[in-house]
């Protein structure tokens, strides 16, 4: 497995079956398959209905906790399947962090470039945006662990993008306007602060985290920026779906 992250920890299927074995002996007969690396986490499949998911760095172990919290909470009253907690494992055998087990959520991951009905698909996908920002917080508020820089202030966001905009300048293959990505950060900072109240967001909706079976959206995935804040955010995935 390659490493993405500086502060990530090595994992190899030998040590996951160990955890497994260890922690939860009733499926140390289940078939362990590799089913994706994400960004943040590291995915086998457990058996036909289970999915083991590791935290690669520290980061992203704090989220276990919180989709172990939450997820249940949320499932009820949402149109689309979602990642079901079955278990949480703890530290071991060498790999650091908690860990979770959910149940397996059947389908594909989407294919922008390979959905027929792009308008069925828009409608499937607000669906459940709007599901998930009409759930009561259930006392949630915005902080942490339910505290994600999307969704916040964009003055939060001032410094960094300010140094990534420095960096971007010394790549000398970038064919990017950046003057103009300047003009229009500067023009979204001198907006007044929205006053929108907040909600809960997924704040990462890609296709990587879509689910589709026969051509239908059944499933939405990786919880692991969940989150309460400006309900803006998820106006994201018009950008990635439209040409």
């Amino acid at each position: 497995m390659s490493l993405l992250h500086p502060d990530e920890v090595e994992i190899d299927d030998d040590t996951i079956r160990r955890l497994v074995h260890r922690q939860f002996p009733d499926w140390d007969h289940l078939a362990l398959v590799p089913a994706g690396h994400g960004t943040d986490n590291h995915m086998l499949r457990l058996g036909e209905d289970l999915v083991v998911r590791l935290p690669r760095k520290p980061g992203t172990a704090v989220d276990v906790a919180k989709e172990q919290a939450w997820l249940p909470r949320l499932a009820p009253h949402l149109p689309l399947a979602i990642p079901e907690p079955v278990a949480q494992g703890r530290p071991g055998d060498g790999y650091p962090f908690p860990w979770s087990v959910y149940r397996w959520v059947e389908g594909t991951e989407l294919d922008p470039d390979a959905v027929e009905n792009l308008a069925r698909l828009g409608r499937e996908l607000a669906g459940f945006i709007r599901a998930l920002q009409g759930i009561d917080l259930m006392g949630a508020q915005r902080a942490k662990p339910l505290l994600s820089y999307r969704g916040g202030s964009l003055r939060d966001r001032s410094r960094a993008t300010s140094e990534n905009f420095a960096a971007c300048r010394c790549l000398t293959a970038l064919d990017i306007d950046l003057d103009k990505l300047e003009s229009i950060w500067a023009a979204a900072m001198e907006l007044d602060e929205p006053t929108v109240p907040h909600t809960w967001m997924h704040t990462d909706i890609k296709p990587s985290n879509l689910l589709v079976r026969d051509g239908v959206l059944v499933g939405v995935i990786d919880f692991g920026g969940l989150s309460v804040g400006d309900p803006t955010c998820e106006h994201a995935p018009p950008g990635i779906f439209l040409p």
